[in-house]
């Protein structure tokens, strides 16, 4: 089998095999046979990282924290390619990590040590494709199974858990039962041994596949167990949403009261926590409101494509039209109306120098700033400081 490579995947390869073994390993190869493109390369070599480092002195290297696990991050032709030794496992004792991972010039243990079959193949251009464990197969049947024992692989690590949905969602790919058994039985050890954040990359891929509503379909049980506010979820929808993060979380938070917290949990940020405790918050807005009404949303949102967004959702879950909404926003972006105080064509220094101080100051700039938006008042100078001395 002949796959086509990039140049700079190809250069590093050469220069690698001047020294030892190397191969495209892992999710690129993968990708490669489903998409026939790929990006992020993983090459597996025999050479240890110092050998590496040594072979790719003239190269930028990244990313030197990687060294003690084997891999050398070198930026080939503007690209970064991750270079990391065969290696082979000791015992896992904490569901996460091996007691101590060590370096092998033997692929074939490389390779079954991985999470599952079609994440397992190896490949350079004088040797073909390496297939120890069946991985081709079941890409081409569009299977997710592990690598050995489903539950010695999960109790290695058990985000591999995880892992299989993510897969499933991106690729659409069904678990393999007995793999899928194994999950079932030790899903519940997730979030008592791996770290939110790496739960919070885990849910994020797999909340943003086009499968999503598959694996809520079929493999719902398992999601409920890691995430428990899956369970609420209306399924039958979540496939008309966009493949936008916040927008996603929204959906499927809409019923859970204590939607905050789960975000904190998951250690997303500040602005994704707020960006979705917005839609949550406005989902029931009432699309007949007045002018008033859609300033303040605006006001809050921040931004229009956060609005714009809001009433998407509106529409998806409500069965809604928003078209004259959407105009409405438009209207009022376009004709540039006051929004916030900074907006306003008086400032503080100008109410200082009718003699108002400390917080009266903001006071009266609030309440100007309500009057123009509720069109009570015009956004000019003259009349804005008219009415700062009538207040």
């Amino acid at each position: 089998m002949k796959i086509s490579l990039p140049n700079y995947v190809k250069l590093v390869l050469d220069k690698l095999k001047t020294k030892g073994k190397a191969y495209v390993v892992g999710g690129a190869l993968r990708d490669l046979l489903l998409h026939g493109q790929s990006h992020d390369y993983d090459i597996a070599t025999s050479l240890v990282p110092s050998e590496v480092s040594l072979l790719f002195k003239e190269y930028k290297q990244i990313n030197n924290l990687g060294i003690k696990h084997g891999t050398v991050s070198v930026v080939v032709l503007k690209e970064v390619v991750e270079i990391t030794t065969f290696r082979c496992d000791l015992e896992y004792v904490d569901g996460r990590h091996p007691t101590k991972v060590l370096f092998t010039d033997d692929l074939s243990l490389d390779l079954k040590r991985r999470d599952f079959t079609i994440n397992a193949l190896a490949y350079n251009e004088e040797e073909g494709l390496i297939d120890l464990v069946g991985g081709l197969t079941d890409l081409n049947n569009k299977v997710i199974r592990t690598v050995g024992k489903p539950l010695l692989r999960f109790k290695e690590d058990y985000l591999r858990i995880l892992r299989g949905l993510r897969f499933s969602s991106k690729l659409g790919f069904k678990i393999e039962d007995n793999t899928y058994e194994a999950m079932k039985l030790l899903a519940l050890n997730v979030n008592k041994y791996i770290a939110k954040e790496r739960i919070n990359k885990e849910f994020c891929g797999l909340l943003l596949g086009n499968y999503l509503k598959d694996v809520l379909i079929l493999y719902k049980d398992v999601a409920c167990i890691i995430f428990p506010y899956l369970a609420n979820v209306e399924i039958s929808k979540i496939d008309i949403l966009p493949i936008d993060l916040e927008l996603r979380l929204a959906y499927i938070l809409t019923n859970t009261s204590n939607y905050k917290d789960v975000l904190t949990d998951l250690r997303f940020s500040n602005k994704i926590i707020n960006n979705v405790c917005f839609y949550l918050k406005y989902l029931n807005f009432d699309l007949d409101s007045n002018l008033y009404q859609y300033k303040l949303l605006l006001q809050e949102g921040k931004n229009k494509d956060l609005v714009y967004n809001l009433f998407t959702l509106i529409s998806i879950m409500k069965n809604k039209d928003i078209s004259k909404s959407l105009l409405i926003i438009d209207n009022i972006i376009n004709n540039k109306d006051a929004l916030n105080i900074k907006d306003l064509a008086i400032n503080g220094n100008d109410l200082l120098k009718l003699n108002l101080s400390g917080k009266r100051i903001k006071e009266v700039l609030n309440k100007l700033l309500e009057l123009v938006l509720k069109e009570e008042l015009i956004n000019n100078r003259e009349e804005l400081l008219k009415k700062a001395l009538e207040l």
